[in-house]
């Protein structure tokens, strides 16, 4: 009966043990609001902007297909990418 206890009190502190939660936060440096900005200007600057200032012609159609798809994810709007309403119909 003894030993029964024992390998009870043994497993359930062990049990506890090692599946406690620890107190440190999740934290990673992507998630920060600086990286967020940062990665909001590369997306405008590089994948919008870039892109659209390319002669839309059959060989650039994806770079023109990745900007319009980068501004609907970001709803992004302004007055350099408004120039071409009608194109956005046609994706």
């Amino acid at each position: 009966m003894n030993k029964k206890i024992i390998l009870f009190l043994f497993s359930f502190i062990t049990t506890t043990l090692c599946t406690a939660q620890s107190d440190t936060p999740i934290f990673t440096s992507y998630t920060t609001a600086a990286a967020r900005a940062k990665t909001y200007n590369n997306l405008i600057k590089n994948s919008i902007n870039k892109n659209l200032s390319l002669a839309l012609t059959d060989s650039t159609e994806e770079n023109w297909e990745d900007a319009f798809e980068t501004m609907e994810y970001l709803h992004y709007h302004s007055s350099f990418a408004d120039v071409y309403p009608f194109l956005v119909e046609l994706i």
